[in-house]
This record gives structure tokens, C-alpha cells and sequence, in this order.
């Protein structure tokens, strides 16, 4: 876990020279955390509807900028709801020109895939792995089961080999790759590295 003190300095070096101050939404402190599916979801919906009803998706949609910000302790993007948040900045074009980035710039040289990310909910990683690759309506989890996601994830990749699911993934990497080589000197404006 990110020690909090430094998460608070990276939002406060983001925006030190700015003269006009942001309101920030902080989707961590948005919902509550919590280990037991049901507070989960009714927070962010039942385990097959759709990703854009989730709160942090419906913020998204109404910001000016996002802030991503990076720590030293955990690549967030191996978490795949951070991955999630990524691919609706990008399409809710956010992505470049609307992104900060700060933090630490402790995993740069990650390669992974946004396909590669972990999920502690199974549901949840059906929900998002099917956005990413640019499902239709999602699977219900009950239906795939834990003892089968592995298949359904590759069925799911494999099916969705189409031109425009491969690139959505891959402009997902590229983007994630992009913030991580981020330089902890100086923050990013996104632009920048594009």
C-alpha cells in the first residue's frame, strides 16, 4: 500500500504552481473499501452491468483533467481497476491532452499488458477484461464460474482478435507505458511524451 503522505505530496506537487487550485475527486475515497462483494456492488452495480454506471466512470465523463498518481511500493497498473480507469480516460479523451501524472517513477521499465493485470473479484476482471477488448454485453460471472475464468478469458481474447480489439488493447499498453516512464523530477503533462 502507498504510504498516504506521499500520495498527498504528489497531489500537492502537481498542482503547487498553479495559481487556481482544483477541486480533485479522489476515486479512492469515493467508494468504500471493502472486502465483501455486496458493499462492493452496491457501490459500483451488479457484477454484469455495464462498467459506465460505476460512480468513478460517471466522474470521469464531467472532468476537466485527470491526476494519475504514481507510487514507489505497487505498479498500479498490474491493479486492474486501475487499468479500467486508464481505458475510460482514453476514451473519454482525456488522454493526452486532459492528464497529469505524478508520483514515483520506481517502474518505468515495467513491460506488462492491461490484459496481464490482477483483479481480486473475479466478476469484476470479467467486467473489465470484456471492456477492454471490446466486448458487447457483459457475461454474467455467476456463469462462467471461478473454475473456468481462465477459459473464458482466453475465449474471450481469442474471439475478440478483431483489428479494433487488438489496437484498443495495445493503445491501452501504450498509453500505460507512456505514464510510467514518467520522470519523477518534473511533472508530465501527457502531451509531452506523445
Amino acid at each position: 500500500m502507498e504510504p498516504f503522505g506521499q500520495f498527498v505530496k504528489s497531489i500537492f506537487d502537481a498542482y503547487h504552481s498553479s495559481v487556481r487550485k482544483p477541486t480533485l475527486w479522489i476515486c479512492t475515497f469515493a467508494l468504500q473499501q471493502s472486502n465483501d462483494p455486496a458493499v462492493v456492488t452496491a457501490q459500483i452495480g451488479a457484477p454484469n452491468a455495464p462498467l459506465r454506471q460505476a460512480p468513478f466512470v460517471r466522474a470521469m465523463e464531467h472532468v476537466k483533467e485527470i491526476l494519475v498518481v504514481q507510487n514507489r511500493t505497487v505498479d498500479i497498473y498490474t491493479r486492474l481497476w486501475c487499468v479500467c480507469e486508464v481505458y475510460f480516460a482514453h476514451e473519454f479523451k482525456l488522454v493526452p491532452d486532459r492528464t497529469r501524472v505524478a508520483g514515483s517513477d520506481a517502474f518505468a521499465g515495467a513491460e506488462t499488458s492491461c490484459l496481464e493485470a490482477k483483479c481480486r473479484n473475479v466478476g469484476d476482471r470479467v467486467r473489465i477484461v470484456h471492456a477492454l477488448v471490446g466486448g458487447g454485453s457483459t457475461p454474467d460471472p455467476e456463469q462462467v464460474g471461478t473454475s473456468s475464468f481462465s477459459e473464458f478469458e482466453s475465449t474471450l481474447i481469442v474471439h475478440s482478435e478483431s483489428p479494433v480489439s487488438i489496437l484498443q488493447v495495445s493503445r491501452i499498453d501504450t498509453i500505460i507505458q507512456h505514464f510510467r516512464r514518467f520522470s519523477g523530477d518534473r511533472i508530465l503533462t501527457v502531451q509531452e511524451s506523445f
